[in-house]
């Protein structure tokens, strides 16, 4: 895996363009061929995506893990994760690609919901999703009236579809702590090098920071100080294992004034080194 200075932030793969459109459907055979059928490491801001595979196969990293896409299988990446692909050529399948707002529009339906589109998760494309993605390709590819409205439609009912086969028991009560939660982790992906403690993000988000700690608790856990932290060091934890920056540059980019600190703060988390890691890494690179 070739790494670079910095991990690429694209719209389309290879584009940095603003998004062409208000929801992307293309076939692998559109763009993976022009790579050599490989998409290296790169990341979306606002935007998820989802890969499904009708015939063949495409080994994936998603971060720190590893999967096989294969047939009648979906992959569903939230923004801001660090992905690559090597399809095997001649696959077939499909990419769309989803604007935050649009994903926002089913998430913010339910608790459930929110929590599902805030991670990557794969499943199997069973009849509905197939058939929903059906009308959604024909609706990109064809001009008509209302094409707008009828894409962003069509893509949420894709969401949902994609998302039935995860369903589980969650308290309704608790989907305003998740909204909340959305809101602070937008606030963290904006604010990772300012190194700034629960009372900033509180401020921002018009709360008190002990409403910010019960809203930590009750969806994930963890106090404000380890939620927070924990989003910094996976910010690391990336930076380290798809560039070449040297590690104490991460731990100033990401607020460390003190690189042995910062060491320690990674190794007291990750159980390892930042070095350690990063070699560990590479070590089962492809």
């Amino acid at each position: 895996m070739e790494k670079t200075r910095d991990i690429p932030v694209f719209s389309l793969f290879g584009e940095t363009a603003p998004f062409p459109d208000v929801v992307h459907c293309e076939r692998f055979r559109d763009r993976a061929p022009l790579h050599d059928w490989h998409i290296g490491a790169h990341r979306h801001g606002q935007m998820s995506q989802v890969f499904i595979m009708h015939r063949g196969e495409a080994a994936i990293r998603i971060d720190q893990e590893r999967s096989l896409l294969g047939d009648g299988q979906f992959l569903y990446i939230a923004p801001q994760a660090v992905h690559s692909l090597s399809i095997a050529g001649g696959s077939d399948g499909h990419v769309i690609s989803i604007p935050a707002f649009v994903v926002s529009g089913v998430a913010s339906a339910s608790a459930e919901l929110n929590d599902r589109f805030s991670r990557s998760f794969s499943g199997a494309a069973d009849d509905t999703v197939l058939g929903i993605l059906g009308q959604l390709s024909e609706c990109f590819h064809v001009a008509r009236f209302h094409r707008s409205a009828l894409l962003v439609g069509l893509t949420q009912a894709f969401l949902a579809a994609i998302a039935a086969g995860k369903a589980g028991a969650r308290d309704p009560a608790a989907s305003g702590y998740d909204r909340q939660r959305q809101r602070l982790d937008a606030l963290l992906a904006e604010h990772l090098a300012d190194r700034w403690r629960p009372r900033d993000y509180a401020r921002a988000l018009s709360i008190t920071t002990g409403h910010l700690s019960r809203i930590c608790r009750e969806t994930v856990g963890q106090s404000a100080t380890e939620y927070i932290e924990n989003a910094v060091l996976a910010e690391a934890c990336r930076l380290l294992a798809f560039t070449r920056e040297a590690v104490a540059e991460i731990g100033y980019r990401l607020g460390y004034r003190d690189p042995s600190y910062f060491s320690r703060r990674f190794r007291a988390l990750q159980g390892v080194t930042p070095s350690d890691y990063r070699e560990r890494f590479s070590t089962n690179a492809d």
